[in-house]
């Protein structure tokens, strides 16, 4: 059976692990790519790329996205969250739904 989306399993596993992976880290850079974003991080000595797909997926990878894209959604997230530490990564409730915490003079939260 091939799956089309994550489900809650997938998203609590997924968060959990990414809270302990990519706490601490920066994002660089934010593009877009058809019907997704790609999170360029920093972590430590490494760098990721943040896929989230919204109703799909989110998952990390290393490998530098082909497309890359600015539409008027991600002028706005970099304008907010460029160059921001990621302090965790949660899902809310019993949902499959991730919160991203991002601090720098204030808190702020991508869900």
């Amino acid at each position: 059976m091939i799956k089309n989306s994550m489900d809650i399993l997938d998203v609590m596993a997924i968060s959990k692990r990414y809270n302990e992976s990519i706490k601490g880290c920066f994002i660089d850079n934010i593009y877009y790519s058809g019907s997704y974003w790609f999170f360029k991080i920093n972590c430590r000595s490494d760098k990721y790329y943040l896929k989230i797909e919204p109703g799909v997926r989110f998952h990390i990878s290393r490998v530098e996205p082909v497309e890359k894209k600015i539409d008027k959604y991600t002028l706005f997230l970099r304008k907010h969250i460029r160059d921001r530490q990621i302090t965790s990564v949660k899902q809310l409730g019993w949902e499959r739904i991730i919160a991203v915490d991002i601090m720098d003079r204030s808190s702020l939260k991508l869900i």
